[in-house]
C-alpha cells in the first residue's frame, strides 16, 4: 500500500514528521519507507516527558528539556526551512499520554492551580486526591500541547503561510481519569482507597 507522504513527495512536497512514530522499531518501519523526508522524534510508544531520548539527525541521542517543547520547536523549525515549496509535516506530540509530569513551568504553575470538579466522585473508595492529582497533571499536558500547537500555528502565520495550509487536528484515544474508578485507557487500573 502506497502512503500518502510518498504520493505527495512524487508531486514535489517535501515531508516531514516531528514527534511520535510508534509503527516499529525495525529499519522496514521507519518513517522514511514510508515517505517522511525529515524526521526527528521518537519510534518507541513513548519517551519521558522531561529530558527524553530523540532520534535526532538520524541518531538516537539524549535530548535536554521537555519533549512537548522540543516536538514543537522542531516543527516550528521544519516551517522555517519551507521556503517555496509546497510542505507536509505531521506532528505527534508525546502528550497527554502518562506520565503526565513533570510539566513545564507555564503548565506547572497553570495545573497548581486548578481545582477540577471530579467525576464520579462518590464511586465507592474513589481515591478522590489522586484523582485530583492526575486531572491537574493531564490538563497541564493538553496545556502544553496547547501551547505548541500555537507556536506551530504562529510560525504559519508568520511566514504568510497560513492561507495556503490545511491544519488538521486530532488524537488518539482519551483517558478515564477516575471514571468509573479507573485511570488510564484501555489497560487501565483501579484508583481506589481500598
Amino acid at each position: 500500500v502506497v502512503a500518502w507522504p510518498r504520493l505527495l513527495v512524487e508531486r514535489g512536497y517535501r515531508t516531514g514528521l516531528v514527534g511520535k512514530w510508534h509503527l516499529g522499531l525495525d529499519e522496514q518501519f521507519h518513517p522514511s519507507k514510508f515517505g517522511y523526508q525529515y524526521f526527528m522524534g521518537f519510534l518507541e510508544g513513548g519517551v519521558k516527558p522531561k529530558d527524553p531520548r530523540l532520534v535526532v539527525d538520524g541518531r538516537l541521542q539524549q535530548a535536554a528539556g521537555f519533549a512537548v517543547d522540543l516536538v514543537g520547536d522542531d516543527a516550528v523549525r521544519f516551517l522555517q526551512q519551507a521556503r517555496d515549496r509546497p510542505f507536509a509535516l505531521s506532528v505527534h506530540f508525546r502528550e497527554p499520554h502518562a506520565p503526565y509530569a513533570p510539566l513545564p513551568e507555564p503548565e506547572a504553575q497553570f495545573a497548581a492551580a486548578l481545582k477540577p470538579t471530579i467525576p464520579n466522585p462518590d464511586f465507592p473508595s474513589l481515591d478522590v486526591e489522586a484523582v485530583r492529582k492526575f486531572m491537574c497533571e493531564y490538563l497541564g499536558s493538553v496545556a502544553a500541547v496547547d501551547r505548541n500547537v500555537g507556536k506551530i500555528l504562529a510560525e504559519l502565520d508568520r511566514r504568510k503561510m497560513a492561507e495556503n495550509t490545511l491544519v488538521i487536528y486530532t488524537s488518539d484515544h482519551g483517558y478515564n481519569l477516575g471514571h468509573h474508578g479507573v485511570r488510564h485507557k484501555g489497560n487501565g487500573s483501579w484508583i481506589l482507597t481500598k
